[in-house]
């Protein structure tokens, strides 16, 4: 079953309605919402895969750029630090506990109690985080996002993706625009992001 990553964050480009998921038989795509509705107008549509490979990739390279490095480097006393601090600590052993259930080191018991231990003290560090208004660290954005995301749940991959790009009514968030006629090749250049920073 496909589930989408970007329904409620994608619009169109040409009316500006939200993009829904579609399905053709095996063909799964996103399409615009006044046009599936059949309210008239043919706007856009566009297969999913390549359309989330393509923001997924641009998600990747800004958190690896220097950019968002000099963002996310705070002063000593900003009240944020001791949260990003102990959410990188919690992730390190969240990830460590994943190795022991691979390596059978840990029974399953064991190993739920301490994932529940561990996600309780993380939600609680975002609320705090949430708080103070940092939706960056809220979405818990790994500085490795590259290699965990195929990992990652798709509701986590949501979240990230929520806390980042700019949504309306402060952005719109990503739009999708027509090809042209008679194109049939992906154009990433008929899709625009608007990220928070």
């Amino acid at each position: 079953m496909y589930r989408y990553l970007l329904t409620g964050m994608a619009f169109c480009g040409v009316c500006g309605n939200r993009l829904v998921g579609i399905r053709k038989g095996d063909y799964f795509g996103y399409g615009c919402a006044k046009t599936e509705r059949g309210e008239g107008g043919k706007c856009v549509q566009r297969s999913a895969a390549p359309v989330e490979e393509l923001i997924t990739e641009a998600l990747f390279l800004a958190v690896e750029s220097p950019e968002w490095d000099r963002l996310a480097d705070r002063p000593a006393n900003d009240p944020a630090r001791g949260l990003h601090e102990q959410l990188a600590r919690d992730q390190g052993l969240l990830d460590r506990l994943e190795d022991k259930i691979a390596q059978e080191l840990i029974s399953p018991e064991a190993a739920m109690r301490n994932r529940a231990e561990i996600e309780r003290r993380m939600d609680a560090a975002r609320e705090k985080l949430a708080r103070l208004g940092d939706s960056r660290v809220t979405a818990r954005v790994p500085r490795n996002l590259r290699v965990v995301w195929p990992h990652l749940s798709l509701d986590r991959r949501r979240a990230i993706l929520k806390a980042v790009l700019k949504l309306p009514p402060e952005g719109k968030g990503i739009e999708v625009y027509p090809t042209g006629p008679g194109r049939r090749a992906f154009d990433p250049n008929a899709i625009k992001v608007t990220w928070r920073a």
